[in-house]
């Protein structure tokens, strides 16, 4: 049988607007048929994902370092590139989500729940 929604499901966050999935700009992407999230289309190895499993994202911006964490390991750490720490930069104003193969009908759903921001 052929899926009328696509194949996979798979989520990515990005810092500033919405690109290119692919972008290896500042882009933490995760499909459900990889064992591994990615950064800027590389693996990140210390923590495996899995569908049907709770995982829990964080991304800080602070004295001029970038750091990612899945479930509570920091996953990237690397400097805030492109000028002096705290000037706007690209993709440094906000931050966005794509959901792509998303089919409730076929059972492909994804949730994203309990989003927090502080300012420190």
């Amino acid at each position: 049988m052929t899926s009328k929604c696509g194949v996979g499901t798979g989520i990515a966050f990005f810092l500033g607007i919405p690109r290119d999935i692919w972008s290896t700009s500042e882009t933490l992407h995760w499909a459900a048929d990889w064992k591994y999230a990615r950064w800027e289309d590389k693996e990140l190895p210390l923590v495996k994902l899995r569908p049907g499993v709770i995982h829990h994202f964080a991304i800080q911006q602070k004295n001029g370092r970038l750091r990612v964490f899945i479930d509570g390991k920091r996953v990237v750490q690397k400097p805030v590139g492109g000028g002096i720490t705290g000037k706007r930069l690209p993709h440094r104003d906000g931050f966005s989500f794509d959901l792509h193969g998303v089919c409730p009908a076929e059972g492909k759903e994804i949730l994203i729940t309990n989003i927090k921001v502080t300012e420190y």
